[in-house]
């Protein structure tokens, strides 16, 4: 319609344009509750549409760009709680939700965007929390600057930048009606607004893989990284000194002091002796995961 094809422009746009973009083309008016804009002035002008743009993968880091920077943020549970799926169809991508997840069901709402429907809360449970794709308690919050460096390589450090970036995602996060709960996962204080002075005191108290006694022990390989964590939120934080206590033994069994893929396979058949093999698929995943 515009006679516009095969161009690029900077302008900010988000997945959730597309059915924007659709109505409007089709003189549609856009229900109240969408939160899209049509990209019509877009390809025609480059006229901006927005500030920001959310986004994310379920269970794992929630980001937000002004197009400049990248701000990404991670949980600060070492189990990625809490951790809830809403929704009124409950499949996974790969099949049915099983009897025992719906368990624990409740129904909720209505929420703003599901125009009067209630819909399902179901709790996603601590040893399956990094599933979703991965717990990203294990890299923490990272901020990028994508104009220099466009790979997103080299994370930066600009307090400045990040107190921007948190507020504007706190404010992104209540237009898109985030439930309360993901701000405790995500170590957000929605009470005030950010200042330098917060974002410091938060770094100083947050967990990390460096604060773990038993990390400064050995010396690790960086896929032994990744595995440490997943694993630690796959048994759960009431058995974190057990499964410490588990990988001095083994490094003492096994005379070294380097860890290894290795020794987590042997911490994975005494934790989960009738797993059917599923941990070791999430070794692989975690192993496999920068």
């Amino acid at each position: 319609r515009l006679g516009i094809k095969n161009q690029h422009n900077k302008v900010l746009c988000q997945s959730i344009d597309i059915p924007a973009t659709l109505l409007d083309f089709f003189d549609i008016p856009l229900y109240k509750e969408m939160l899209g804009r049509p990209l019509k002035e877009v390809i025609q002008k480059e006229q901006p549409i927005r500030d920001y743009a959310i986004f994310g993968f379920h269970g794992s880091f929630v980001n937000i760009t002004d197009g400049r920077y990248l701000y990404m943020r991670a949980s600060q549970s070492i189990s990625n709680q809490p951790l809830y799926e809403y929704t009124l169809m409950p499949t996974h991508q790969i099949g049915l939700f099983s009897p025992k997840e719906l368990t624990d069901i409740e129904i909720v709402g209505p929420l703003k965007f599901t125009q009067g429907a209630k819909i399902m809360k179901i709790p996603v449970a601590s040893r399956l929390a990094n599933a979703t794709f991965c717990n990203s308690f294990q890299y923490g919050n990272l901020l990028f600057d994508l104009e220099n460096d466009p790979e997103q390589l080299n994370p930066i450090n600009n307090l400045e930048v990040e107190v921007t970036m948190i507020n504007a995602l706190i404010s992104k996060l209540k237009e898109s009606d985030a439930p309360s709960e993901q701000y405790e996962r995500l170590g957000l204080n929605i009470d005030n607004e950010y200042d330098i002075n917060m974002v410091i005191a938060e770094k100083e108290r947050t967990l990390s893989f460096e604060n773990f006694e038993i990390t400064k022990k050995y010396s690790w390989e960086d896929d032994s990284k990744n595995i440490f964590i997943g694993m630690l939120a796959l048994i759960g934080e009431a058995r974190m000194d057990e499964y410490f206590n588990s990988l001095d033994d083994v490094m003492e069994k096994d005379n070294t002091n380097i860890v290894t893929r290795a020794q987590f396979e042997k911490l994975a058949k005494k934790f989960y002796a009738n797993d059917d093999g599923q941990v070791f698929y999430f070794l692989n995943k975690l192993a496999r995961i920068r």
